[in-house]
């Protein structure tokens, strides 16, 4: 080959970036943000929103002798190495890396041939290229150009490969080994995006990456003829797949070729792990595909730099593998300049979040949530509608379209038909049996279908509540007490609220609920998953009381259950071993005596298997579904196993119930379409009927008022827990269209006999819950990012849809044992705590501080005043455990109306800034920061605008964090002893020694 025509190439002159600010002696995170955010408003040129697979391969010589590249790590996110002697790939680890190889990595940065843009197509071209680049920088002599070209095309070996030897056919071999598609020649081993891979790779891993993946390769290698080494930093201006090349069939957008001297090959093996660790890096990456010159990079580098934190050699083991973090660091927060946001102005907020917000972003946040008042009769309930309409058809039908879906609907379904039939009967009871399962299960089919259908959140689960059944006690007894016909007296009721209700949206008295913060939201909701739990354990302590176990039993007692077939005194045989039960008494008229003997005893077997059923249950739900972050099984698999968690559990509790035959109480489904009290009811209720007293529908109206705030308070504290930004929905609530639906029905139940139904706070999350959405394209060693919940409505009409049929199920439902059911409630309440700050912080009451968890509130508020904060809060909590408890519990309602009260006082014992961490507004109303969640909530980070300023309280944290900044160290302002050693390298200045201390 002539080397002379590599002299031919030149290097074209990078445009510099006109942005303002960006000079010379700029530091390098404000020349890198601008460079970021110049390339997000798209005058780069770039995409860059693409995840990158980092691989490294090193020259080694394979049996024969010839030289071929040995892929040794890998990094999506996380660094990947071949465990050497087990030929498999190590856990994912954060990367410890040498200081040395970092100021080693700049210095070649520095001196290194760097093509950006590179026109290449084949693999043979960027061959040319990358020597060309090396000859005309005066890097590489010409003479010495195709033994580096024959080097840089050599064979490239990868684990997967090397671990299934046996996948030899054509198909799926690297196209290095076919003799018909060379990549060195003429581009043949070169394919576009998109266009179908045959070769060898694997199939799990490829999963894990998203489809706009691609590939950076690291290439380092020695070469005995070299004189000193050299590097060259090349980007394609087209992504290009060059099979056998990179591990996965993914477009090379990437090349870092190194080849230095011999002799040093750990050396350069920790270089390489240095570049590719700099090059997984979320904010490098960006900066090294919309680099324009060398100095950007260098720019990037220095930033990376500047984040570094060195650990003591004395101080940790650096053999230890660090485990990637549960909620790593977002890289927008590198890129913020002010570590402090302004707090609102107390005429526009106060503390506690109360007060005008007019004029900010957080008006807008409030319109688009629906919680602003419109200024004009129906207003909020148009902009419902007209924020829904967009997704009734097909979105919220098709979006079903899962098998997460199916799991759901199981799910839920035995979640709503459990309470459904334990509030039915605790109904009959209480009224008379006017209103009894029967009722109930209708109740609950005809307006959850409707309201699934109409809703503004169809994700919100109807059923009924412990205030609605206290109220229908209590109006059933005024009605007795003063000879009222019950049933007309109640559908005045009912239609005197949903009179109420249509007031409530005309006027968008909605908006009322930005008043409540966290401090009522979670208050009310650990109340109810309380509740949940309460009386799971209550349920099989009764069953334990109705069974009760074996007493006066004791261990060196012999059990003798013996059956005798007796005639007169004689004894003919032992029953059935030597005679049948009918034998006995058809032949030889003989009478079955003892212990024995059918029916025998079971009670306290009842009691013991229906408790094992009742823990079982639980467990197995429980466990199974945190089956999704088990090592055991696939990624498909496991996500399989936890979205069926709870009907695993049913079925096996259920065969294990009738596997042992014994008689354990079941599920009881009324088995005839008719009234409870048919003889006295039919299914319409006449409103005016003969002898009604004239004033009876005029005085509905004060009861009335009463189930408005019943009504009120259980929909919409619901829907916003179930609208919390946490979930990250998409398509928006519907307070006023929901309150409307459920005002209609409520007056379409009483004219039906039926019992009211509302929103019901702990199956409403547990609905939720059972959607979530999970990314399956984690890199490894990633924690799976919460995406969102699937938002349909197909879930929540199949639900109740089955409620209606469940008359039909009678045989396949009596097989349920209600101590599985029991079970499930316990699930639901102990699931439904996850997650809330509130129950987090009681917890906190009993943990020493230096074992607290490094959460937001924990480092930013003392201990003493947070645990304050947590009492105030429990007390608050027992004041409505012991209303609902007693016979005040009528002013249930009222009471949780008065956590709003209590909160307003509260910001005379905390200050605003202790306010702001511990009880932030509701998600939809506030920007507020979750530092120690998977998700960054608040206004301090967009990854669309890198110079917006971090959340309060960040500002001492990033001074008392401050990382090494080791940048002048780099432009020659280290120790003068260190001068005197330097080595010789890529750089023209020579390289830092090895030093001792990680990073």
């Amino acid at each position: 080959m002539d080397g002379q025509r590599y002299a031919t190439l030149e290097e074209e002159p990078a445009p510099a970036y006109d942005a303002p600010g960006v000079g010379e002696d700029v530091a390098p995170n404000e020349k890198v943000r601008w460079i970021v955010q110049e390339s997000e408003l798209g005058q780069a040129g770039a995409d860059g929103d693409q995840d990158l697979l980092t691989e490294m391969q090193e020259l080694r010589r394979n049996p024969h002798g010839q030289p071929e590249w040995k892929e040794t790590g890998r990094w999506v996110k996380y660094e990947e190495s071949i465990e050497w002697g087990g030929d498999k790939w190590s856990k994912p680890h954060v990367a410890s890396l040498s200081l040395h190889s970092l100021f080693e990595v700049r210095s070649c940065l520095l001196s290194s041939a760097v093509e950006l843009d590179l026109d290449a197509t084949g693999l043979e071209e960027v061959a040319d290229k990358v020597v060309g680049s090396l000859v005309q920088k005066g890097d590489l002599t010409a003479e010495r150009a195709d033994e580096v070209k024959q080097i840089f095309l050599s064979k490239h070996s990868h684990q997967y490969q090397i671990a299934h030897p046996e996948g030899k056919q054509t198909v799926g071999r690297p196209a290095c080994l076919r003799p018909n598609l060379s990549p060195v020649h003429g581009g043949e081993g070169v394919r576009q995006r998109g266009e179908k891979a045959e070769m060898s790779h694997d199939p799990r891993f490829l999963r894990k990456l998203s489809k706009k993946t691609e590939v950076a390769n690291v290439l380092i290698g020695d070469a005995d003829f070299l004189e000193r080494p050299i590097m060259v930093f090349a980007r394609l201006r087209t992504a290009q797949i060059f099979e056998g090349v990179t591990e996965v069939p993914l477009p090379t957008r990437f090349v870092i070729f190194f080849l230095g001297t011999t002799g040093e090959e750990e050396r350069y093996h920790e270089l390489g792990r240095a570049i590719s660790t700099v090059m997984a890096d979320p904010v490098f990456k960006k900066i090294a595909y919309f680099s324009r010159s060398r100095d950007d990079l260098l720019a990037g580098l220095d930033e990376f730099l500047d984040q570094v934190v060195v650990l003591p050699p004395g101080e940790w083991d650096p053999t230890i593998r660090i485990p990637p973090p549960a909620s790593p660091r977002k890289p927008g927060e590198r890129l913020t300049t002010n570590a402090q946001a302004p707090m609102p102005s107390k005429e526009k907020k106060s503390a506690g979040g109360h007060g005008d917000t007019s004029g900010g972003p957080e008006e807008e946040s409030l319109h688009h949530a629906g919680l602003k008042r419109s200024g004009r009769w129906f207003g909020g309930l148009v902009d419902d509608i007209k924020r829904r309409k967009p997704h009734f058809c097909p979105s919220d039908f098709k979006d079903a379209l899962n098998i997460q879906s199916l799991a759901s609907i199981i799910f839920i379904y035995f979640a709503c038909i459990a309470p459904a039939i334990t509030f039915g009967g605790l109904m009959g009871d209480k009224t008379g049996s006017y209103m009894s399962t029967m009722e109930m299960i209708l109740a609950s089919a005809l307006c959850g279908c409707v309201y699934s259908l109409t809703a503004g959140q169809p994700l919100t689960i109807l059923g009924a509540t412990g205030p609605m059944l206290v109220f229908e006690e209590i109006v059933y007894s005024f009605s007795v007490e003063n000879d009222i016909e019950y049933m007309s007296f109640r559908v005045w009721i009912g239609l005197w609220t949903a009179l109420y209700c249509i007031i409530l949206v005309a006027t968008d008295a909605s908006a009322l609920v930005g008043l409540f913060t966290r401090f009522t939201e979670e208050t009310f909701s650990i109340l109810i998953s309380f509740i949940f739990i309460y009386e799971a354990i209550m349920k099989i302590h009764k069953l334990g009381e109705k069974y009760p176990p074996l007493e006066g039993f004791k261990t060196n007692y012999t059990l003798e259950y013996n059956c005798s077939c007796m005639t007169g005194n004689e004894t003919l045989g032992l029953m059935p071993s030597e005679l049948t039960y009918s034998t006995c008494s058809e032949d030889f008229n003989g009478t079955a005596v003892g212990k024995g003997c059918p029916p025998l005893d079971k009670s306290g077997d009842v009691f013991f298997l229906s408790f094992i059923e009742f823990l079982g249950t639980f467990l197995i739900a429980i466990i199974l579904k945190m089956f999704r972050t088990m090592p055991f099984l696939p990624t498909k698999a496991r996500a399989i196993i936890a979205d069926f968690a709870v009907i695993i559990a049913i079925i096996c509790m259920v065969g294990m119930d009738v596997a042992y035959g014994v008689n354990t109480p079941k599920l009881l489904v009324p088995e005839k379409f008719q009234p409870t009290r048919h003889e006295d009811r039919g299914w319409f209720i006449n409103p005016v009927p003969k002898g009604l007293v004239a004033w009876v529908p005029i005085a509905a109206a004060l009861p009335a008022l009463l189930a408005v705030i019943l009504v009120f308070m259980d929909q919409q504290i619901t829907a916003l827990i179930v609208n919390r930004r946490e979930n990250k929905l998409k398509k928006g609530p519907g307070y006023h269209l929901d309150l409307l639906i459920v005002g209609l029905l409520v007056a379409v139940c009483s004219l039906l006999g039926l019992p009211w139904v509302v929103a019901a706070t702990v199956r409403s999350m547990t609905h939720v819950n059972s959607l979530n959405i999970l990314d399956e394209k984690t890199a490894p060693g990633e924690k799976p990012k919460f995406l969102g919940v699937r938002e349909q409505r197909v879930t929540n009409f199949m639900v109740f849809l089955l409620h209606g049929l469940s008359v039909l199920m009678t045989p396949i439902l009596k097989l349920v044992p209600l101590p599985i059911l029991y079970g499930l409630f316990l699930f639901m309440g102990v699931s439904s705590l996850k997650g809330v700050q509130f129950w987090e912080r009681v917890q906190l009451l009993f943990i020493p501080p230096k074992h607290m968890p490094d959460s937001y509130y924990v480092r930013h508020v003392p201990n003493h005043r947070m645990h304050l904060f947590t009492i105030c809060q429990l007390v608050s909590f027992a004041i409505l455990c012991v209303v609902k408890q007693t016979a005040a519990k009528l002013v249930f309602p009222i009471a949780v109306l008065a956590l709003v009260v209590v909160r307003y006082f509260l910001k005379y014992v905390f200050t605003p800034q202790e306010l702001r961490i511990l009880d932030d507004e509701m998600p939809e109303l506030t920007k507020r920061k979750k530092e120690d969640g998977e998700d960054v909530e608040a206004a301090p980070y967009d990854e669309k605008n890198y110079l917006r300023p971090t959340a309060v309280g960040d500002q001492a944290v990033a001074e008392r964090f401050r990382p090494l900044n080791i940048t002048t160290a780099i432009d020659g302002s280290y120790p003068m002893q260190y001068a005197k050693r330097r080595m010789s390298g890529c750089s023209t200045g020579g390289l830092l020694p090895h030093v001792e201390n990680s990073v």
